[in-house]
C-alpha cells in the first residue's frame, strides 16, 4: 500500500469509496460532467455499481484511485522535468 492510499484511506475510511464524493473533492468538475467523461474513457477511472440496480451508486476502489492520482501526478513531474531542461538549455546551461 503506497502513501496515496493509506491518505486515501485516512481521508474516506474505506477502500471503496463512492464516486460522487471523489468528484466533489478533486475533479472540479460537475457529477454529470465527471460521470461522461468516464464512460466516454477521458477520465481514466474503474467505476462500477455493486448492484445491477438503476439507482445504486457509482463506486470506485481506493487502488483505482490511487493509480490515477499517482499516474497524473509522474505525468506531471515528467512534465516539469522537460520544461526545467528546456529552460536551462535556452539559458545556454548544462
Amino acid at each position: 500500500m503506497n502513501n496515496t492510499t493509506l491518505s486515501l484511506f485516512a481521508t474516506f475510511g474505506s477502500a471503496i469509496i463512492p464516486f460522487r464524493d471523489i468528484v466533489d473533492k478533486y475533479l472540479g468538475i460537475t457529477y454529470d460532467n465527471a460521470l461522461k467523461q468516464v464512460k466516454s474513457g477521458d477520465l481514466p477511472l474503474k467505476i462500477f455499481r455493486i448492484t445491477s440496480r438503476q439507482k445504486a451508486p457509482y463506486l470506485v476502489h481506493i487502488d483505482d484511485l490511487s493509480q490515477l492520482i499517482e499516474n497524473r501526478r509522474l505525468a506531471a513531474q515528467n512534465k516539469t522535468k522537460k520544461y526545467g531542461k528546456a529552460l536551462i538549455s535556452a539559458r545556454g546551461g548544462v
